[in-house]
């Protein structure tokens, strides 16, 4: 991360213009695009890297013609935290040769990112001021931040799959994903006593919110997953149908909080409120499903795919009461793509992401008052905000 340039983090903004310097002022006509963005400061800037060596090992063994199983382990060493084993354990029993029963057993390690540890800076928009701090910054240790911790994860699945006529394909899986000290960012500290704090370490005045990123706690996901897959018998002068119908639905639920820091409960802050935990397990949808139809002949090919998304919450600050809060419908997206081979190698497809530009959910009316109308949907709709995305792509087989 580079500084900007110093008309963008400078405080003195009065009068519509930047003070640089004895004699030097600067308009900010001349500064375009800089009225509501800090920029970063020279205490933001750095450079962070880290050096990853990884390795794995995997074993796939009948002990019986029809039992198999399997085993992986999985050593990263990340130069700038820790190494870490991970391992597998799975099995399946082919009954008869269309139906069969399989389990697994996982481990899993995700280190915080090189930004969960070093990303700090200021933004503002209208009516409020930022910080995201460091976890290595002075301030984010007064106020009870500490390195964070890697997650470990556990999960576990159980299936069946099963074919009763040879035309037709079913996949039924059930699973369990339990993560220890999920890495998110803490609740927007905020209000006039906070405000007062930060100013009083240097941090600035006026500052609205602050956060920094840390070990927020334990999760538990459970869920299952279900597909079909069916060739439908037309006749092969008519080329080939294939439909496939998926259905995906979970549950996340915070098992165990971090404990608050003494500083924070000093300060009447939330170190992880309901609006951030909402965030969490509402930013993302519960189920979705999907319903596909797939023709070839020759060489065309049509693909349409017609997608749901259950609804999730949206907020555009933390601080905001939940009447404030987006609530977005289900989304129907409806995705199109055709091609055809044109020979010598080259393909030729026309397509769509979002065929009819349908458009989610708008953000609750008090919410977008409150941004000045920056955010006219909601950014966490899991159809997608911009509409509709129409392509075409040339393709050379060698």
């Amino acid at each position: 991360m580079g500084a900007g340039i110093p008309a963008q983090y400078l405080p003195d903004r009065r009068g519509g213009l930047s003070i640089l310097g004895a004699g030097t002022v600067l308009q900010w006509p001349e500064l375009p695009g800089l009225h509501w963005y800090n920029g970063f400061q020279p205490s933001n800037a750095g450079n962070w890297s880290r050096d990853i060596f990884d390795g794995h090992v995997g074993l796939d063994f009948f002990v019986t013609p029809k039992w198999e199983w399997t085993l992986g382990g999985h050593v990263v060493n990340y130069s700038d935290t820790v190494t870490a084993p991970t391992g597998s354990i799975g099995t399946r029993y082919n009954f008869t040769k269309t139906f069969a029963v399989h389990a697994n057993v996982n481990t899993g390690y995700r280190p915080p990112t090189l930004g969960a540890i070093h990303y700090d800076a200021t933004s503002s928009g209208p009516g409020y001021t930022t910080v995201n701090l460091s976890e290595t910054s002075e301030v984010a240790r007064l106020l009870g931040a500490h390195a964070p911790k890697g997650e470990y994860s556990r999960s576990y699945s159980i299936g069946i799959d099963y074919k009763p006529i040879p035309s037709l394909q079913l996949t039924l899986d059930a699973y369990r994903i339990d993560i220890n000290d999920r890495i998110e960012s803490t609740s927007a500290f905020t209000g006039s006593t906070m405000a007062a704090y930060l100013a009083a370490q240097g941090v600035g005045s006026n500052i609205t919110y602050a956060s920094y990123m840390t070990n927020i706690g334990n999760t538990s996901t459970n869920g299952f997953t279900a597909k079909a897959t069916y060739k439908f018998p037309i006749k092969p002068a008519y080329g080939e149908l294939v439909g496939s119908a998926q259905i995906n639905a979970a549950d996340t639920e915070l098992t165990h909080y971090a404990d608050t820091p003494a500083i924070l409960t000093s300060l009447g802050q939330s170190y992880f409120s309901k609006a951030a935990e909402t965030e969490l397990l509402r930013s993302s949808p519960k189920n979705k499903e999907s319903f596909s139809l797939n023709w070839s002949k020759g060489r065309f090919n049509v693909f349409v795919q017609e997608q749901r998304y259950a609804g999730v919450a949206w907020l555009v600050y933390q601080s905001d009461p939940s009447s404030y809060w987006t609530h977005v419908r289900p989304q129907v997206i409806t995705n199109l793509e055709v091609s055809a081979q044109l020979g010598h190698g080259f393909t030729a497809t026309l397509g769509a992401n979002n065929l009819f530009n349908k458009y989610p959910t708008h953000t609750n009316h008090k919410a977008l008052q409150e941004s000045s109308g920056v955010f006219a949907y909601p950014m966490t709709a899991p159809g997608g905000y911009e509409g509709g995305y129409y392509y075409a792509r040339m393709g050379y087989t060698f």
